[in-house]
């Protein structure tokens, strides 16, 4: 592990939201800033959320409701399977509570590409950061390398990242790619594997099981430069942080028929859940087969 160049990590520090830098001073080392946020400033992209690290769920718990309780109108608070999330004032917050912490350096070990291994953390005196040997060079190389981690996460989540990050410009060497695909076959059941048609429903369902709401965001198809061009934002000069605009649902969505279930609509865009074509089970209210190629395509949002 090294450190940040002390000009990005207080330049990191400087475009934090408000909110979140009084709370990362509150909580000293137990709450920390890592991944995509520090990337995107010190590369110049365009920020998307802020994610938060802590050493408990309870605690995170504790953390994302200090958010929407310093607001007025107090905003509601989501809970999905891998984090909190509240909006505040403009800048989408996450506080990360199925994979939790004792150390910003267990957090950046887990992570499945070196640009991403940067961490941001105030030491109850000096801000304080961490990051990967490899992450100033592969950033500046726009290259994915894949660091192998050990950690309880759905098999696709490395290979949608490939893709989003693909279409930023980013490449990624063979061996990671590799590597990336072998982590994603261990999803796959053997029976009905020869057939090719059916091979590749599977590996797409694998994928759409990761986060629907992520796979929205993907554009079924590779954006050409003039598309790239058109959809470059700088980022802020402000402390905000904006959402981006999901795209529509893709096409392999649309494969299987499926009913809405009755129980709770979506709390974020409140369209109603629906359920399994194959199975007749619902990913919100009840199990399913992981391997269902049917709950995998459903729409659950």
């Amino acid at each position: 592990m090294s450190n940040l160049e002390d000009c990005d990590r207080d330049w990191v520090v400087r475009r934090l939201p408000p909110a979140v830098k009084s709370a990362l001073k509150a909580h000293g080392p137990q709450l920390f800033l890592a991944g995509g946020f520090i990337r995107a400033v010190i590369a110049g992209e365009k920020v998307s959320d802020v994610d938060l690290f802590v050493p408990s769920k309870e605690y995170g718990a504790t953390v994302i409701n200090n958010f929407a309780a310093g607001e007025d109108p107090k905003p509601a608070v989501h809970e999905s399977e891998n984090a909190y999330t509240v909006k505040v004032r403009g800048s989408v917050l996450q506080v990360i509570h199925r994979w939790t912490y004792q150390a910003p350096e267990d957090c950046l070990a887990s992570f499945d590409f070196t640009i991403a291994q940067a961490a941001v953390w105030w030491s109850g005196e000096v801000w304080r950061s961490a990051c990967s040997s490899r992450f100033y060079c592969d950033l500046a190389g726009r290259r994915l390398i894949y660091t192998r981690p050990q950690r309880n996460e759905d098999a696709g989540g490395s290979m949608l990242r490939v893709l989003k990050f693909y279409q930023r410009g980013y490449r990624i060497p063979l061996d990671s790619l590799g590597a990336v695909i072998a982590r994603l076959c261990t999803g796959v059941r053997d029976e009905g594997w020869s057939d090719e048609t059916k091979a590749a429903q599977v590996i797409t369902a694998l994928l759409v099981e990761v986060d629907p709401i992520t796979v929205e965001a993907l554009s079924p198809h590779l954006p050409s430069e003039a598309e790239e061009a058109r959809q470059e934002i700088e980022p802020s000069a402000n402390d905000a942080v904006h959402e981006e605009e999901p795209t529509a649902i893709p096409q392999a969505a649309a494969v299987l028929e499926s009913q809405y279930c009755d129980c709770v609509a979506c709390p974020v865009c409140k369209r109603d859940r629906m359920v399994c074509a194959k199975c007749g089970r619902c990913t919100n209210c009840s199990g399913h087969e992981p391997g269902c190629i049917g709950c995998a395509l459903q729409e659950i949002h």
